[in-house]
């Protein structure tokens, strides 16, 4: 395999059968108009799977990120921030609005989607405590499509124009705009169905702003008389307005306040008593141009209601890459990882908290042998004493064992090995390029026997094909694993026909037996997003999976003892290459 260094414009590769990937296609996505190193991944040949010849090469695409720690509020996972410093992976395992949908901004104002850049900040929602609450967040992405649409028409005026695979947040979760397909299921918006947001935000009247900008009641504002009681030092009488959010937005839109503190609305709860139910759903004629945008909160606020963006293959459709074979052959490295990490930590206003790194996809690309941008976050976590949590595939891991291990002594670092199935057949053609299951054992070995608390993860299950979970969980305890966990396959957006073609070029006559129990746990269709059973899913199949892991891991000895890292010794970093004098 060669690496090759590209630019963001330089993403072709022909549509072919491809030997040693995890995909045989570069298979269309949704939005769509190597010199190996010497590395022991416990392969003793590249020639024991593929011919070289027919590897396709990797390229990197360099990509200057505009923020870097992620945070998501999904109550089954066990953290809430997380860092990548890759898009795509090798390892091969395998939404869309109107233009003049108007964004709410972080400064309390709205743009157009159309007319939203990279970088800009603007407010999404975040859960904390009970509640779901504003947050700033980052514009990551921004496309445009075109595609059919539909007119979704609320209760209190709201109007919006979206695709029919774009989610809005109900009172019921997330639901997509219309049913899937014939033979799909997904959760799909109906009528009484209420939206979460403040709802439809009256624009300035203009004959009214001419007349006065400064009577709130001319410009039909509810507002209350503050007069301070008697004894108050500063006896400062003040305007309030009334209405909730809705109104305070309308006023900011009005008024333009100079005072910018005032204009964030960051901590507000996302409840609202505008009258948010769906009251129509209608297909508009042919197709027009839509946009999305990805931010660093995974939704942001249209028209005043909830909006989803979507997260690793699917990841590469923002990018009008495929999520087939380019999410496998093209590596979008970010390459200011360090510094703007540095920058976050730096800020008086972080908290430290664990965070895990490669949850998206695996930190240990092949291609962090030579570019060490993981070794470069690492490297900060160890100058600030910030606890992490690494998960990974690859033995790369072992090459930072130098700082991993002194920082695991001090409760700040812990690694979880993902080890699928100890069938070598099967794994190199479920993850055609990652470690060995061997290999991956004694990595779990030399983890523990340098004091870092080592993890297993037995992800994904899969009917019908990994069925070794009990000598995996028992090789990974005498390796000295001492924790475990589990999910069962997830087949969102992309993946599932994917999925399907990698079931039916490598195990036909079981495909169809494989789909079918996948659907038994995830109530009749590909994918359930909930979050109550999306890692474990229903069903009988899903109840056996988690008998035999509790009856197994109980029986081994695994989970006694809970891994807790610790907060308390975090530093702020300086400047680059500066140290504290103090």
């Amino acid at each position: 395999m060669e690496i090759q260094y590209v630019s963001m414009s330089e993403t072709h590769i022909p549509v072919q059968a491809i030997k040693g990937r995890g995909t045989a296609t570069r298979h269309p996505h949704r939005f769509e108009s190597d010199q190996r190193h010497d590395f022991d991944d416990g392969w003793s040949t590249l020639e024991e799977c593929v011919e070289e010849s027919a590897v396709p090469k990797t390229e990197v695409i360099w990509e200057n990120a505009r923020s870097i720690i992620t945070s998501n509020d999904s109550p089954d996972v066990y953290f809430d921030r997380s860092i990548n410093p890759y898009r795509g992976c090798e390892h091969g395992c395998v939404y869309c609005l109107d233009g003049e949908t108007r964004i709410l901004m972080a400064d309390g104002s709205t743009k157009a989607l159309s007319e939203l850049r990279v970088g800009e900040e603007i407010m999404g929602t975040h859960r904390q405590g009970h509640y779901r609450r504003y947050v700033r967040t980052a514009v990551l992405a921004h496309w445009r499509t075109r595609k059919p649409a539909y007119r979704i028409e609320l209760a209190d005026g709201t109007s919006l124009i979206a695709s029919g695979d774009h989610r809005f947040l109900t009172e019921r979760g997330w639901k997509f705009v219309v049913r899937a397909e014939p033979g799909l299921q997904r959760p799909y918006l109906t009528f009484g169905n209420s939206l979460m947001g403040f709802g439809k935000v009256e624009p300035p009247r203009p004959a009214m702003m001419e007349f006065s900008r400064a009577s709130l009641g001319t410009l039909g504002f509810d507002f209350v008389h503050d007069v301070p009681g008697r004894g108050t030092n500063k006896p400062v009488q003040s305007l309030r307005v009334r209405g909730g959010l809705r109104e305070h937005l309308r006023f900011f839109d009005t008024c333009d306040p100079a005072i910018g503190r005032k204009r964030d609305i960051s901590g507000y709860a996302v409840k609202s008593a505008a009258d948010l139910r769906v009251m129509s759903i209608e297909p508009l004629e042919g197709d027009r141009d839509l946009f999305d945008i990805t931010t660093g909160t995974g939704d942001f606020v249209a028209n005043g209601v909830i909006s989803h963006n979507c997260y690793a293959r699917p990841t590469h459709s923002y990018l009008n890459l495929s999520p087939g074979l380019d999410f496998e052959t093209k590596i979008i490295a970010k390459r200011n990882i360090a510094a703007l990490l540095r920058s976050e930590l730096a800020k008086k206003s972080y908290e430290p908290r664990l965070i895990a790194i490669g949850t998206a996809t695996d930190a240990y690309q092949p291609v962090e042998r030579e570019l060490r941008l993981m070794r470069s976050v690492i490297e900060l976590m160890h100058e600030t004493n910030h606890p992490f949590g690494i998960t990974t595939k690859s033995s790369g891991v072992e090459r930072d064992l130098d700082l991993i291990a002194p920082m695991a002594h001090r409760k700040l670092a812990a690694v979880s090995i993902t080890i699928t199935t100890l069938d070598a057949e099967l794994s190199r053609k479920l993850e055609p390029r990652a470690a060995a299951p061997h290999r991956r054992l004694r990595t779990v070995k030399t983890l523990a026997e340098a004091g870092v608390p080592v993890a297993v993860s037995l992800a994904p299950q899969i009917p019908f094909l990994n069925d070794d979970m009990e000598q995996v969980l028992e090789a990974a305890w005498e390796a000295g694993a001492r924790s475990a966990f589990y999910h069962v396959i997830r087949l969102p957006w992309e993946v599932a026909p994917l999925f399907r073609q990698w079931l039916e070029l490598h195990y036909p006559q079981r495909a169809a037996r494989v789909m079918a129990r996948i659907h038994d746990m995830r109530g009749g269709k590909d994918y359930d997003s909930d979050f109550a059973t999306r890692m474990k899913g229903t069903g009988l199949w899903a109840e056996l999976v988690g008998q035999r892991f509790e009856k197994a891991t109980r029986r081994i000895g695994f989970n006694r003892e809970r891994i807790v890292l610790d907060t308390k010794q975090f530093r702020r970093p300086g400047a680059e290459g500066q140290k504290e004098l103090f």
